[in-house]
């Protein structure tokens, strides 16, 4: 839109400036054009998002602009940005950070297998448990399962079947398997905590600078026979 707009006013101007007004005539023209243009965009104005927002709101929003884009798939990409906006969202949505949200492409997969992962590093769990007990090729395919069946409601209670009675995941409250909330809540912190400091000595690491050690100085010109 931004370039359909531009490039109609400079054709515009290409005829004002044969009937020779001078380009600053023009210029202040389309400013006052322009303020003129947005006092009624706000008049035209027939809804604006909730506060708080909601992602069935947010994703209405985004319909139209995705759909100038991905024609088809506005309704799936719009629900999926909405989601992945929502769990960064800050209070005041004016301080969103674009980059708190990443985009990971998957060799072979397609729209359809896209989500929006949250926590993605606590699937390391689950797959490491499978893995051990089921073999190596059975971790993805388990996490995709459990991934299904938490959309559900009471989902979360889903796990880990070791002993692969059935697609190798069980409802763990039905079989009364239980884990300690304060060891899970440890073990996130401490890891955050032994993460961070790895970053934080590589962060210094690499702020130092580079190279071999440095050649003296000496003061006059070099001699090769000294």
């Amino acid at each position: 839109m931004v370039l359909i707009l531009a490039g109609e006013l400079l054709k515009k101007a290409e005829h004002l400036l044969v009937m020779g007004l001078h380009p600053s005539e023009i210029i202040k023209g389309y400013e006052l054009a322009s303020t003129k243009g947005l006092e009624e965009l706000e008049n035209l104005s027939k809804t604006s998002l909730p506060s708080p927002l909601t992602q069935d709101s947010l994703a209405k929003a985004l319909k139209p602009a995705i759909a100038s884009k991905q024609y088809g798939y506005e309704d799936t990409l719009a629900s999926l940005v909405a989601d992945a906006a929502m769990v960064v969202m800050p209070p005041n949505p004016k301080n969103f950070n674009v980059d708190n949200v990443r985009v990971v492409k998957i060799m072979g997969s397609s729209l359809s297998g896209s989500r929006v992962p949250m926590g993605s590093a606590l699937e390391v769990i689950p797959r490491r448990l499978a893995e051990n007990a089921l073999g190596g090729a059975e971790g993805n395919e388990i996490v995709s399962r459990l991934w299904a069946k938490h959309e559900s409601e009471g989902g979360e209670a889903w796990g880990v079947d070791v002993e692969a009675e059935t697609d190798s995941t069980l409802l763990a409250s039905e079989h009364e398997i239980f884990d300690s909330l304060a060891a899970k809540s440890w073990a996130i912190r401490l890891a955050t905590e032994a993460a961070t400091s790895v970053l934080s000595v590589d962060s210094i690491i690499m702020s130092k600078p580079t190279g071999g050690p440095k050649i003296p100085q000496q003061a006059g010109s070099w001699d090769e026979d000294d």
